[in-house]
């Protein structure tokens, strides 16, 4: 039986489209203060923003989360 009304759309695809769905699923988990922080951002305004995370060692959640977040955006 064929599939009628089917819309295939171009999806992007890659390692930065990878990196840019991590960096959305760290933010789920992220402390309620830095994802409020980077709430409502368009995608490539969100990925310039963690691109330019402070830089810090990882001894708290927080920071690692923060540490991850720069490193998949600056993959993206």
């Amino acid at each position: 039986m064929p599939l009628r009304g089917v819309v295939v759309r171009d999806v992007p695809q890659g390692p930065g489209v990878d990196s840019f769905n991590q960096l959305r699923a760290i933010l789920v988990h992220a402390d309620p203060q830095l994802r409020e922080s980077l709430a409502g951002l368009g995608p490539a305004t969100l990925i310039r923003r963690c691109a330019d995370l402070p830089e810090s060692e990882a001894d708290d959640i927080h920071t690692a989360a923060t540490g991850v977040l720069r490193t998949l955006a600056r993959l993206a």
